[in-house]
């Protein structure tokens, strides 16, 4: 079965622009801050508080180490 992704330009008007799409979705858990590098305060991402402190760890230091592709 082929599946057609080619859209002519009049389709591409409809969709909806990003800034269409209305506000931002809020977390379904509670979010803690954490620092792209410790010591430097300006660049942060959230993760969930639920994580299990290893995965909670792991997924800080593998952020930290790709913090160019993340950040």
């Amino acid at each position: 079965m082929e599946v057609n992704t080619i859209r002519n330009e009049e389709e591409e008007d409809n969709w909806p622009k990003e800034k269409d799409c209305g506000k931002k979705g809020k977390p379904h858990e509670e979010v803690e801050e954490i620092l792209f590098e410790q010591g430097n305060g300006s660049r942060t991402f959230r993760i969930g508080t639920k994580l299990e402190e290893e995965h909670r760890q792991k997924l800080i230091a593998l952020i930290r180490e790709y913090r160019d592709v993340f950040g």
